[in-house]
């Protein structure tokens, strides 16, 4: 099995090895596939599913689109490799689970990094060249907002997830260029606004931040 590469920082991109995966046929199916590799943690229902991709349908409804969606992400999923939709998902009649241990997926990895750093013992973070690694590979990750320009307009479940992620991977790397000005106590600024430019815009300071600090120690 070729490695798997699921990068939602920025635009949704999902790789075999050095080849994109480019057969998805809706962004439904783009939104299925990012909502389960994000909430990886435990086995999600299908009723939940259905319901945060189509709310608006009667419950019969929304679980007859999740089956043919599921179908087709799958089918697309084993057409660049095959057996990946097997490796990748836990299917049962009940209930959907991503394997995480069995892709790359950007967000874990730049939320494990960040994480790392703030429980390992260190005196100050500055002086910490291991931390500092860690960072250094999770701001390289942070290549824009979360699933940028993915948008399902009769699925306000799934946007209100969505916005709600954006903000708080958004606040994780807030946390960063403080952190390494102020040892480890976080200090987040206030965020007087959330549309597309100023969130690129805050994005971009951030990483600039952080860049400028990293190397003036």
């Amino acid at each position: 099995m070729r490695r798997l590469v699921f990068t939602f920082f920025g635009t949704f991109n999902v790789q075999v090895g050095d080849e994109p995966i480019t057969g998805f046929r809706s962004d439904k199916e783009r939104a299925l596939l990012a909502y389960l590799a994000l909430e990886a943690q435990k086995p999600l229902t299908r009723r939940l599913l259905a319901t945060i991709l189509w709310s608006e349908m009667s419950d019969q409804g929304a679980l007859d689109n999740l089956r043919k969606t599921l179908y087709r992400l799958r089918m697309t999923l084993d057409a660049a490799e095959k057996g990946s939709s097997d490796y990748l998902l836990t299917v049962t009649r009940q209930s959907i689970q991503f394997n995480q241990p069995n892709a790359f997926v950007d967000v874990h990895v730049f939320q494990t990094q960040l994480d790392a750093s703030y429980t390992h013992t260190h005196g100050q973070l500055h002086d910490c060249a291991t931390c500092l690694a860690r960072l250094d590979e999770a701001t390289a990750l942070y290549r824009g907002e979360l699933l940028a320009g993915l948008g399902i307009a009769d699925a306000p479940a799934f946007e209100e997830w969505l916005l709600l992620r954006r903000e708080q991977l958004q606040q994780c790397l807030c946390y960063t260029p403080f952190r390494m000005r102020n040892g480890d106590l976080p200090i987040v600024e206030a965020v007087p606004c959330a549309c597309p430019y100023c969130a690129t815009a805050r994005v971009s300071y951030l990483l600039g931040a952080y860049k400028k600090l990293r190397f003036s120690f």
